[in-house]
């Protein structure tokens, strides 16, 4: 368990300093990767190819963002 903030603020190690609670999205950090198997239209692959060229990303990359940024619109968190 998390030691309580409110012994850290009282221990004379910590005086001085700042605290902040800070809130952390785990979706956004990386988690293990797992490779799946899709199949798409070659045309499809082609323009994902050249859109994640040109952001400098992989085809991987790019389409986790793409579907990252649909849930959000969607309104749901990964």
């Amino acid at each position: 368990m998390p030691t309580p903030l409110e012994s850290l603020a009282d221990s004379a190690e910590y005086q001085g300093g700042v605290w902040m609670l800070v809130e952390i999205d785990l979706g956004r950090i990386r988690p293990k990767s797992v490779r799946i198997n899709i199949s798409l239209p070659e045309t499809m692959v082609r323009r994902i190819d050249s859109h994640a060229k040109a952001g400098h990303m992989s085809r991987s990359a790019f389409l986790a963002q793409a579907a990252r940024e649909a849930i959000e619109r969607a309104g749901r968190k990964p």
